[in-house]
């Protein structure tokens, strides 16, 4: 697998060619991907021949982890994008182009001759006079013009003629190889769809939740904090900063706790102001209560105990 997933199709052929076991063939990495999976992926036409070639037939039919076989998904890439891939926002930018505007050498074909043909005619009847200004310039424009038509038109035959001879030929690791590849691999080895078993899928499973849920981030975050942390020990300039903050935290604490010192017998005299004037009201309160009742029992001569 590892061999595989480095995309060395020679190598993968020497351990095929020594011989291993069919079952290998069928191992699943961590995403539930078998071999065969791996080098659809990645669009290696090569690899995938060599594991077709050497490995069996059900290694064609066998799912991954989201039940997707490698013909399928090689079309999948092939076919219309889907969604998720097409762009949200396509930007124009309106701009001035430094670059002259490709030479139209189908139109050109026609125009230049009508060119040439018009300036003949003019010279044969006399319009244009021969050594003028008007015609010196123009026949100095009809030159070049007829020379780049034939430049262009060579050019152009000879990109038309490699490009037919290289039709039909597919460059080694496209998806469009690849596709031919698994499509004739089935067309020759006909099987039935190997399912994908459920604990492989749930092991895939746990694995993307665990990179989503905190792996992945989780060691990013301590790699950057590894990081920050060594960057500030390194740079004399952040220690001195820190330094002074802290010196700042630490004088702010001190004044607060005195501010704080200073209050407590602040607070224990207002408290005790207050319970004076408590006490002192209710005793006036008692006293005024008392005269009352002893003015009461002198005009109603109640006895003195009940007063």
């Amino acid at each position: 697998m590892m061999a595989v997933k480095r995309e060395n199709a020679a190598i993968v052929e020497i351990i095929l060619e020594f011989g291993i076991e069919p079952a290998v063939f069928l191992l699943r990495e961590a995403d539930g991907s078998t071999p065969l999976r791996v080098a659809v992926q990645n669009a290696d036409a090569a690899l995938a021949e060599v594991l077709l070639k050497h490995g069996p037939t059900q290694l064609l039919y066998t799912e991954n982890s989201v039940s997707l076989k490698g013909l399928p998904r090689v079309t999948g890439d092939m076919g219309v994008p889907r969604v998720t891939e097409l762009p949200m926002n396509v930007e124009h930018h309106l701009h001035t182009s430094q670059k002259s505007p490709p030479f139209d050498v189908e139109k050109q074909k026609k125009e230049i001759p009508r060119l040439r043909a018009t300036l003949d005619m003019l010279l044969a009847d006399g319009l244009l006079a021969d050594g003028s200004k008007v015609t010196t310039e123009l026949l100095a424009f009809a030159g070049p013009m007829e020379e780049g038509l034939a430049v262009e038109t060579a050019q152009k035959n000879e990109a038309e003629r490699q490009a037919g001879e290289g039709e039909g030929e597919l460059e080694p690791g496209t998806t469009t190889h690849t596709y031919f590849a698994l499509r004739d691999a089935a067309a020759a080895l006909p099987g039935r769809r190997q399912l994908v078993h459920l604990a492989d899928v749930q092991r895939s499973v746990q694995r993307n939740l665990a990179q989503q849920d905190g792996g992945t981030l989780v060691r990013w975050s301590e790699r950057s904090r590894v990081a920050d942390k060594e960057d500030k020990e390194s740079d004399p300039d952040v220690q001195r900063i820190e330094e002074l903050n802290a010196r700042s935290l630490f004088s702010r604490s001190i004044h607060s706790y005195t501010r704080r010192v200073d209050a407590i017998p602040l607070a224990i005299l207002v408290w005790s102001n207050l319970d004076m004037r408590a006490n002192g009201f209710g005793l006036s309160i008692l006293y005024e209560t008392r005269q009352k009742q002893d003015k009461r029992c002198v005009f109603d001569n109640c006895p003195t105990g009940q007063a």
